[in-house]
């Protein structure tokens, strides 16, 4: 299955460009001209992996969108885009939760980059949140909370740690 982005952009040609852009990079993708949408949308739309967002938009602004999701769905990562940046706006969106902030006009390899890094770390962050829930007896891809396997598991740490054939039954 394919990472789900969702791009949030008012200008209906850029809009095209990144949905095009992404899918030929092999994502799955939903597009929304606004930020009100796209949040009525999100709310439905669980599985997002992504959200790619202008920031200075008619209607919810970006830094909006942003701090919505911060509150809603803190897990997934929101790259700002603009063509109206500054050195302020990036430090306030990125102090905000933003994962990175890019201006236009960006190439497309620094576009793809920023979306590979940000969803490489949603994935570790899936990875450590399902290893955070492990008991800690448990052998890494095992998950067993009861006492009979707490002891199987015990039993194995010891017999892995011998050099002659061993039959557990």
């Amino acid at each position: 299955m394919s990472e789900r982005i969702i791009v949030v952009e008012d200008d209906d040609d850029l809009r095209t460009f990144l949905i095009e852009v992404l899918e030929d990079a092999g994502y799955e993708t939903t597009a929304h001209s606004t930020a009100d949408e796209a949040l009525r949308k999100l709310t439905a739309e669980t599985n997002a992996d992504l959200v790619v967002t202008d920031l200075i938009m008619p209607g919810m602004r970006g830094h909006d969108l942003l701090s919505e999701l911060r509150s809603r769905r803190p897990e997934l990562n929101v790259i700002i885009i603009t063509a109206f940046g500054s050195i302020d706006s990036a430090i306030e969106m990125v102090k905000s939760g933003a994962y990175d902030y890019l201006t236009k006009p960006f190439s497309t390899d620094d576009f793809l980059l920023s979306v590979q890094r940000a969803l490489g770390d949603s994935r570790l962050r899936r990875e450590i949140a399902v290893l955070s829930r492990q008991p800690a007896n448990s052998p890494p891809g095992f998950i067993a909370a009861s006492r009979p396997m707490q002891d199987l598991f015990r039993v194995l740490a010891r017999a892995a740690q011998s050099r002659h054939p061993v039959l557990i039954t």
